[in-house]
This record gives structure tokens, C-alpha cells and sequence, in this order.
């Protein structure tokens, strides 16, 4: 597992699963796929879990639901940095520098899961990866769920890396199904 103690460690440790049109150029069209992907995965997948254990599991979270939720939470840290990566403002800077403890630690968790991601619509519509307050604001997002999970968001950086190194090894890095 690679030494992961920086968003900027992180970045670097999966830049080579960027396997994606112009990935790495910041070009409009690889600008466009993280953005999408940020939105899917956000607004959709992250949304869809929660929203499931309401319906399915009371309102619990069950073995099951967390280990998905984590794998989403960690692909949205993915697509947060890919698009700092693709859109590689100033303020990128400013944020590869800071420690993945350090995110976790601005992270006040007094908001409840529902209440943090009833604004993710609103706040990832209208990220604008220039701004530095928009990534830390989709950060803190993050940073909320994790922590009321018991989970950093360096708990999910490594398990990201390590959804995605299997995934390389066995070839299906490319494709649909999370648990391809």
C-alpha cells in the first residue's frame, strides 16, 4: 500500500488508474468526464445508499450498505482530486499540500448525514474547482460522512487505492458494476 499521508500522496497514487478520454490534459472533455463522474457518484451513488437503508434498513446501516457506502465515498475522493488534477487552478496548490488528517480535522460533525447531503446536489452543481472554498466545502461533505461512520478520509483513500489496484490486477479497471 503506498505511503498515503497527503491529498497530494494520494493523487499521485492513482494517477495511473486515470484510464479515461484525455485524462491528465485538462482538456474540456476530460474536464466534463470528472465532472460528470463527481456528480454521479455524489449525487447519485453516495445519495442512492442512504437513501436504501431508509427504505430497506429502517434507517440502519448494515454491514453490507457500509462497506458500499465507503466504496462510494472513496470514488467521490476520486473524482474530487481528478478534477483538481484536470482543472489544475492556483488553488489546487494550496490543497495538495494539506495533510489527509488535516481535512479530517476541519470537519465538524454536529450536522447529521441527511443534513449534510440534502445540500451535495446544490454544492456539486455549483463546484467550481478554481475555487479553493468549493473543493473544501465538497471535502467536508466527505469528511461528514466518514466520520459518522467511524472512517477518515484517509481510511478512505486507502481503500480506494486498494478497490483500485485490484480492480488493475484483474483487468477490470474499465466497465460497469461496483463490484466488477
Amino acid at each position: 500500500m503506498p505511503h498515503l499521508h497527503t491529498l497530494a500522496e494520494y493523487r499521485d497514487a492513482i494517477e495511473q488508474f486515470a484510464i479515461y478520454p484525455e485524462a491528465g490534459t485538462g482538456s474540456h472533455r476530460a474536464q466534463r468526464h470528472v465532472t460528470l463522474g463527481l456528480y454521479s457518484e455524489m449525487i447519485g451513488a453516495v445519495s442512492a445508499d442512504y437513501q436504501k437503508a431508509e427504505r430497506d434498513d429502517a434507517g440502519k446501516f448494515t454491514t453490507d450498505r457500509l462497506v458500499d457506502i465507503k466504496r462510494q465515498l472513496g470514488d467521490s475522493l476520486w473524482y474530487i482530486t481528478r478534477g483538481l488534477v484536470e482543472f489544475d487552478t492556483r488553488n489546487a496548490g494550496l490543497i495538495w499540500g494539506k495533510s489527509l488528517h488535516e481535512l479530517q480535522m476541519s470537519v465538524h460533525v454536529e450536522r447529521s448525514i441527511l443534513e449534510a447531503w440534502m445540500t451535495v446536489p446544490r454544492v456539486v452543481v455549483q463546484t467550481d474547482f478554481s475555487q479553493y472554498q468549493d473543493v473544501l466545502t465538497l471535502l467536508h461533505l466527505l469528511g461528514i460522512s466518514a466520520a459518522r461512520h467511524g472512517w477518515s478520509i484517509q481510511d478512505l483513500a486507502f481503500a480506494n487505492v486498494a478497490k483500485l489496484k485490484d480492480r488493475a490486477d484483474r483487468g477490470v479497471l474499465q466497465g460497469a458494476g461496483e463490484y466488477r
